[in-house]
């Protein structure tokens, strides 16, 4: 078990109002069909919703959608009295950058410009997709009264780990780069289970100064069958339960199949594999192979239903499902077995065995090995097992009780304003070469600088041209006054002639322009205070390309 940091840092002693929250996720139920994320996010939503918070979805996957219209799903949860905006299509500048990146900036934009301030924003780690609005809030631009929560649920790399893969590309490491700051940029950081934060904790994680282990909220819509099933005295239907591939442990169980004996095969009349397909041809051919050749049975895979559909279809008498999964945080196979008592067994591995009541563990848990699930299966069919059923660890009222109230009680105050004492003096420098025409715009654009702590030294680098000697006469008696400074040299090209300008600067950082740039109004200053939120040694941004007919010069 972790050791888990203590809130009173970032969280108020006493419950304040209702919060306006916003869940950015890449999954949601409705638009995708199942999914670990969705399920989180949708429960979480209308768990806060129902305990009076003002919830707002924002859909990052824009117009995916696997069912039904997504103005329909608008409609649908707009009358559980929760907006759902997918995320609007990019209308900007073309973007070039692996998707993790482009989606993250877009999640970024949609914030910047969005009408409503939002109090808390939950947000889960997988694929990095608040990392640009983090970084702007750390550097003091945005979202200064907004607290972020991470969710974590499955880094990329975790996931890797559990399917037996190494990084394969450059925007694998570009990935897990962005899922480390989104948890390490959060004001703080929930876990389903202890088990994810101690794996952080091992591969050097930077965690935020505040984190827990708090179990998700209940599947949304999802009646709870506790106290209220019949159950039956024998089982006859294996049914493997998660997504088709390697992690959720489609390997294994097949292992384990092909150890019974055939007296434990004379009590199964069918095995069924009941999950998201996998795109991974060798899974399929390996089902395709014990089908024709080991297994005496019928076998069936199904991988259309959603998650009201699978679990009506688990509840039947006679079928056990299997969640034999290789590495899993807190899987929500496992909570709804629990909560509608499905007969299951599931592997004892990661967040998995803090779901389960202690007293119920050694029943319905086995290692993840074939021969372990082997005789567990030996177990529940030769015996003609009669399925009791497991108990949840925690009370899900309570547990949606423990969200709302960090909800309500973290810490929303912005951190304390720089003074104009504590900001740089800044030397720009400014490189020229035969371009007087835009060199003039280039002068104007930094005389209109909200910030004042700056100098301009401009280095000719060798015109030739009678107009750009004469131009240049005329600017640096224009700015005479603010002793910006203008220095002829012979033709050295670029890197001499910035450093011939940074070597007659004052200021305390030094900023590079071309005589084809010009700075926005509000350039220097957005430099100088994030400089000094962050510390910086060195920053840059994302340009703007503008357009000019020069023809009449």
């Amino acid at each position: 078990m972790t050791s888990i940091a203590p809130l009173s840092s970032a969280l108020h002693a006493e419950i304040t109002d209702k919060r306006r929250v916003l869940l950015i996720s890449p999954d949601i139920e409705g638009p995708v069909r199942n999914g670990g994320i969705g399920t989180a996010f949708t429960a979480l939503a209308r768990a806060l919703k129902s305990q009076g918070h003002d919830v707002t979805i924002l859909y990052t996957l824009g117009t995916y959608i696997e069912q039904g219209t997504m103005d329909g799903w608008v409609r649908q949860y707009k009358k559980d009295g929760i907006r759902f905006i997918p995320r609007p299509d990019n209308d900007g500048p073309s973007l070039t950058a692996p998707m993790p990146r482009i989606n993250s900036w877009l999640v970024y934009e949609w914030l910047k410009n969005c009408n409503e301030i939002f109090d808390v924003i939950y947000y889960p780690e997988w694929r990095g997709e608040t990392y640009y609005a983090l970084l702007a809030r750390k550097m003091g631009l945005h979202f200064q009264n907004t607290a972020f929560i991470v969710v974590t649920h499955s880094p990329s790399v975790w996931a890797q780990e559990g399917n037996n893969k190494l990084p394969s590309s450059p925007e694998d490491l570009e990935t897990e780069f962005l899922e480390r700051q989104c948890i390490a940029l959060a004001d703080h950081m929930v876990s389903p289970s202890a088990y994810l934060i101690n794996w952080m904790k091992r591969r050097n994680w930077v965690l935020p100064e505040t984190y827990e282990a708090l179990p998700n909220c209940a599947p949304a819509g999802l009646k709870s069958a506790i106290g209220s099933r019949k159950f039956p005295t024998a089982l006859n239907e294996i049914v493997f339960f998660g997504r088709l591939e390697e992690r959720k442990g489609l390997t294994l169980l097949c292992k384990a199949l092909d150890r019974l004996d055939p007296a434990t095969w004379t009590n199964i009349r069918q095995v069924t594999f009941l999950g998201k397909s996998s795109h991974e041809l060798a899974f399929k051919k390996l089902i395709e192979k014990k089908t024709n050749n080991n297994w005496p049975v019928e076998i069936r895979i199904i991988t259309n239903m959603d998650r009201t559909q699978a679990n009506t279809y688990l509840s039947q008498p006679g079928r056990l499902a299997v969640i034999a999964s290789l590495s899993e945080n807190s899987p929500y196979s496992v909570m709804e077995c629990l909560l509608q008592e499905t007969a299951f067994i599931a592997s004892n591995i990661g967040g998995i065995p803090e779901l389960i009541a202690h007293q119920d563990q050694s029943r319905v848990l086995f290692e993840p090995q074939p021969q372990s699930l082997a005789e567990c299966l030996t177990k529940c069919f030769e015996t003609r097992f009669s399925f009791k059923p497991a108990k949840l660890s925690f009370s899900p009222d309570d547990i949606a009780k423990k969200w709302s109230e960090l909800t309500q009680k973290i810490d929303l105050s912005a951190p304390e304003a720089l003074s104009k004492a504590e900001l740089p003096r800044i030397s720009v420098c400014l490189t020229h070469y035969e371009r007087p025409h835009l060199l003039g715009e280039a002068l104007n654009s930094l005389f209109q600088q909200s910030y004042k702590n700056f100098e301009v030294i401009v280095v000719d680098d060798g015109s030739v041209k009678q107009s750009s000697k004469e131009c240049l006469n005329r600017l640096s008696k224009h700015y005479e006054e603010l002793e910006w400074k203008f220095i002829r040299s012979t033709n050295r090209y670029l890197g001499a002639a910035r450093n011939l300008a940074a070597s007659h600067a004052t200021g305390e950082y030094l900023m590079f322009m071309d005589d084809d740039n010009i700075a926005l109004p509000h350039e220097l200053e957005t430099y100088a205070r994030c400089a000094r939120q962050v510390d910086a040694d060195i920053l840059t941004c994302p340009f703007d390309i503008y357009h000019r007919d020069i023809s009449a010069y």
